[in-house]
Order: C-alpha cells, then sequence, then structure tokens
C-alpha cells in the first residue's frame, strides 16, 4: 500500500495523471478478449511506461531497499518521528502551495485545520 502511495504521489508531483489512469490502462490493455497475461508483470510494465515511476519499481518493487520515509514523504509535507521503531507520520505545520496543492489531490485537507492551529 505504501508503494502504490508513492506512486500516486510521483504522479501527482510530476504530471497530471492519477493512480487511477493507470488501473484504467491495465483495464484496458488486459481485458477480454485479450491475451492473458501474469497480473505482477502486466502491471509492473505498465508502471514501468512512466518514467517517474521507474525508480520507485526499481528500488521497493523489485529491489530489496528500504523505504526511506524522509525523503520520499517530507516532500508532500509529512514530517516523520521514530521512536522506539514505531513511526509516526504527521502532516507540517507550515507548508508550502505545492504541498498544500498534492495534499489536496490525495485527498487529504485537514492540514487546513493543522495550519490553523499554528498561527
Amino acid at each position: 500500500m505504501l508503494v502504490a502511495f508513492l506512486c500516486d504521489i510521483a504522479l501527482l508531483r510530476e504530471s497530471k495523471r492519477e493512480l487511477a489512469d493507470i488501473f484504467r490502462q491495465i483495464l484496458k490493455t488486459h481485458r477480454l478478449p485479450n491475451k492473458p497475461q501474469d497480473g505482477n508483470i502486466a502491471v509492473l510494465d505498465v508502471l514501468g511506461s512512466y518514467t517517474n515511476l521507474q525508480p520507485i519499481i526499481e528500488k521497493y518493487i523489485k529491489g530489496m531497499e528500504k523505504i526511506n520515509w524522509r525523503t520520499d514523504l517530507e516532500s508532500i509535507g509529512v514530517e516523520i518521528s521514530e521512536t522506539d521503531s514505531v513511526v509516526k507520520l504527521e502532516v507540517k505545520a507550515k507548508l508550502n502551495r505545492r504541498q498544500k496543492d498534492l495534499l489536496d489531490r490525495l485527498g487529504y485537507n485537514s492540514w487546513r485545520k493543522i495550519a490553523e492551529k499554528a498561527k
């Protein structure tokens, strides 16, 4: 789920596309009467056609890298704190316009309440 979330962020950050567009593309390409294909291969082929998703696929799906919370999530305005192996995610009190837009497009608009509290 986290890798799918990272893909969604990458798509929203770099283009006007959304993860739903990829699902539509998979359905269109692989529905009947098209030839059946292994689902994992089909999804990875479609994801790999997006240059901004290729690093995520290589690191986290095909590779064995541990997800780097700080670099992958802080760019959208999410702070990470870790205590005794428990990771806590929080929206930053001060967000730039791009971070606000990304959070809105992800369906998260509670950042508005957090920003009001920080004033």
